[in-house]
Parts: C-alpha cells; sequence; structure tokens
C-alpha cells in the first residue's frame, strides 16, 4: 500500500491499494495533484493525491520498478527498474516513450535536472549515466563507485550531482565534464539516501547511511572541500 500523512499533525490519511507486491518508491508531482508509486509488481501506479482514487497504471517494465520521479513540468515520468532500464511516460496519458538502455545491473535512483533537460540514473553497476530526457540520447557515464550506486541527486543550478552508493562514498560530480569533483569517505556503512536542499544557492545536502544516521554537509567555495 501507499499511505498518507498529515504532515503537521501525523494523523494518518488515506490508504492507496491496488499494487499486488512491494511498493519501492512514491512521489508526488509538482503540481501535488498526483501521486506515483513504483512497485515488485513491474508498475507504476498513478493515484488522485486528494481523492486517493486510482488512476493509470503504466506497463511495461519486465521486471521491479525501484525508482519513480516526475519531470519539473509534471508532463513526465521516469522509472528505474531492475530489468537495467529507464522508461520515460506521459504522465496525463499513460503512454509509454522512450526506453534509455545502457545500464548493465538494475537502475536504482532517477532524477530529472532542475531544469527537466537531462535525467541522471545510478544503477548496481556502480555508474551513474546521464540522458538526454527529450531524446533519450546516452550522455555522459560517471565511473568512479567501486560498488553499486544508491541514490543520485541534483544540485539546485544543475550544475553538479551528488552520488551515495555501497563504496561508504559520497561523490559530487561536474555535469559538463562528467569530472569528479570530491569524494566524501566518511562513512561505514552504505550510503542509501541523498537529498540536496531546495535554498537557489545549494549551500547544504544531507546524506541517509547504513549507519543508521542523518548528516548534513555543507558546500563550500573550495570544490574538493566538504564540511
Amino acid at each position: 500500500t501507499v499511505r498518507l500523512w498529515d504532515a503537521q499533525t501525523g494523523a494518518p490519511g488515506l490508504i492507496l491499494s491496488g499494487h499486488t507486491d512491494l511498493v519501492l518508491s512514491v512521489v508526488y508531482s509538482p503540481s501535488g495533484h498526483q501521486i506515483a508509486s513504483g512497485s515488485y509488481d513491474n508498475t507504476v501506479r498513478l493515484w488522485d493525491a486528494q481523492t486517493g482514487s486510482p488512476g493509470l497504471i503504466l506497463s511495461g517494465h519486465t521486471s521491479w520498478v525501484l525508482s519513480v520521479v516526475y519531470s519539473p513540468s509534471g508532463h513526465q515520468i521516469a522509472s528505474g527498474s531492475y530489468d537495467n532500464t529507464v522508461r520515460l511516460w506521459d504522465a496525463q496519458t499513460g503512454s509509454p516513450g522512450l526506453i534509455l538502455s545502457g545500464h548493465t545491473s538494475w537502475v536504482q535512483s532517477v532524477v530529472y535536472s532542475p531544469s527537466g533537460h537531462q535525467i541522471a540514473s545510478g544503477s548496481y553497476d556502480n555508474t551513474v549515466r546521464l540522458w538526454d530526457a527529450q531524446t533519450g540520447s546516452p550522455g555522459l557515464i560517471l565511473s568512479s563507485h567501486t560498488s553499486w550506486v544508491q541514490s543520485v541527486v541534483y544540485s539546485p543550478s544543475g550544475h553538479q550531482i551528488a552520488s551515495g552508493g555501497d563504496d561508504n562514498t559520497v561523490r559530487l560530480w561536474d555535469v559538463d565534464s562528467g569530472q569528479c569533483l570530491a569524494v566524501i569517505n566518511d562513512f561505514h556503512e552504505r550510503i542509501t539516501s541523498i537529498a540536496w536542499s531546495a535554498n537557489p544557492n545549494g549551500t547544504f545536502f544531507a546524506t541517509g547511511c547504513g549507519d543508521k544516521s542523518v548528516r548534513m554537509w555543507q558546500v563550500v567555495e573550495k570544490e574538493d572541500d566538504y564540511n
């Protein structure tokens, strides 16, 4: 199931039932009117965020859907799967779009750039791949992780990407050149999640780690210095 909660009081709200296996990823549309969920049942399901009514079912993946994200415009959805692909969908009609193939293992994390022009995907093939969101053309491959990539996120400016993985590191990348700008290796367990603050300056990002900690990091002017 997907469950909704009041963010102010913590009170439980609607329960969205329909998936036939574990739900791995849930996201609101930018407008807040729709919810998308990805599941081990190989589907992405859309829901009315106000009423909980089930909407379209996006079928096409041949294995588990591990990550779901809306484009900044809300018009497109990207999903990453255990079938090693990223698939694009029309968020209004559910029509399948491009299939982004290139990863050699499952896709754990998918994210749009703030402009919506680019997609980044993190995979258990130890790489982050960049894609043109309009044409599906493959771009740079960011490859210095030594184990699975669990989480990928863009900075608010869209100029940098942070990725975290099972090599117990967070890596910062320049989007244009693909250069690894910094490696944060002050962890003893894998990185499970990264979130960059919505502040336009992109001053902070947070990491979730297998050691049960959430840490805040400040991005400073010197590119290879993180506190």
